[in-house]
This record gives structure tokens, sequence and C-alpha cells, in this order.
């Protein structure tokens, strides 16, 4: 089993050193690049997306805001988690409804995203960079 790719988007040096060290301790994971903010994080996107499988984004950033990461990182064909303090129930509803595929509370789950990481990496005959939501829902999450 080959690890995750991980593009992480964090503007806090000390979160984003200590959560790079704990997933490629303990998940099958590793951080290929990260970002502070969202203007670099979608340029990384654009130019090196089809480098790695999973975005994990924080939605309180330096500059810009990681809301809406999460539809560039879908149009990327890449999963997308959000760490965040910002893990009340309707900002899980919300990056949900955006098509996260899970939201973490940075304060209380980072058990939880780890884990959930070793899952999607044992899943990964997925990552064959096809479309992962309905035609339907594009033009929402383009908005």
């Amino acid at each position: 089993m080959r690890p995750l790719r991980v593009f992480l988007v964090e503007d806090q040096p000390l979160i984003r050193d200590q959560l790079t060290a704990t997933l490629e301790e303990l998940a099958p994971a590793t951080v290929c690049a990260w970002s502070q903010g969202q203007d670099e994080a979608q340029a990384w996107i654009a130019a090196h997306g089809a480098d790695c499988d999973l975005l994990i984004l924080d939605l309180s950033l330096r500059q810009g805001r990681g809301m809406p990461l999460i539809a560039v990182g879908l149009r990327a064909g890449l999963q997308v988690a959000v760490f965040s303090n910002h893990g009340d129930p309707a900002t899980r509803r919300r990056c949900l409804a955006l098509g996260a595929d899970a939201v973490f509370d940075k304060s209380r789950e980072i058990d939880a995203l780890v884990h959930w990481c070793s899952r999607q990496a044992v899943a990964a005959p997925w990552r064959e960079r096809r479309p992962r939501r309905p035609h339907w829902i594009r033009p929402f999450l383009s908005a």
C-alpha cells in the first residue's frame, strides 16, 4: 500500500509541523506540499493537483479563506478533509454540502483524522482520477 499524498493548507507553522509529523508517523501518508493561504493553495492545486490524493485544509487562513478551496480540490479530483477550529454543526453541514469528504475539529478530533486517513489509504484503488461528484452538483460547487 502506497502512502496517501497530502497537500496541507494550514497557516500556523506549529500546527502544520505537528500535523505533518503525526500523519507521516501514524497514517500511511506523506505531506508532499503545504500552503499558508488561499491564492497560493489554488495555484499549487492547479499546477500539481495530479501529484496528490488528499487535500487537508483549515477554514481560517492568514490570506483568504479555506471554504472555497473545497471546490478547487474537488475539481482537481482530490479527496477533501477539513481540519479546523470551526467544528460547530452548522459549519460541518456547510462543508459537507460543498462536497468535503470529512470534517474534523482541530481541538478534539486529531485521532479521528489520522484514522480516516488510514482508511483512505487502504481504499487506494479509487484514486484513478475519476469524477467524484454527480454532474448535477458541479454548478453548485463552482458558485
